[in-house]
């Protein structure tokens, strides 16, 4: 099922395919935000529904990661969509890792280690573009 067809499927078990937009947990509940390229659904995970390794796998789940997700479609006029899934299982294909922004350590030679400055090449391209306004005549 993709994401924006949910409303053809309240009261129904389906899977959702795509990736980890964004997920909280407490100690009971967790909420995993999934996108498919349609659009954005909240996935409930009661821990009490669902095996306890497959709490423990939602609880672990980082951002971008790629799932199947399934469970029941309901509507819920406050989640992402008009629509929410609760979760009755999770299949993780790939979890990403270090994403979107990977730790670096810098020390303190940091800003030595930065790639060569791009000041020189700027100047070349506006020197070239005042030679081209230059050699065209102005009114």
């Amino acid at each position: 099922m993709y994401i924006d067809k949910a409303a053809d499927y309240v009261g129904q078990a389906q899977t959702i395919n795509g990736w980890v937009y964004n997920s909280r947990s407490s100690g009971k509940v967790a909420f995993v935000l999934v996108r498919d390229g349609s659009g954005i659904m909240q996935c409930v995970v009661a821990k009490s529904d669902v095996e306890e390794s497959t709490f423990e796998a939602v609880r672990h789940l980082t951002q971008e990661s790629s799932i199947s997700i399934t469970g029941v479609i309901h509507a819920e006029e406050r989640a992402p969509g008009g629509h929410e899934m609760h979760v009755q299982k999770i299949e993780v294909h790939q979890a990403a890792v270090d994403y979107p922004i990977t730790p670096k350590e810098h020390g303190v030679d940091f800003p030595d280690e930065q790639p060569a400055p791009v000041a020189p090449l700027e100047a070349s391209v506006g020197d070239h573009a005042h030679t081209c306004y230059d050699r065209q005549e102005h009114p």
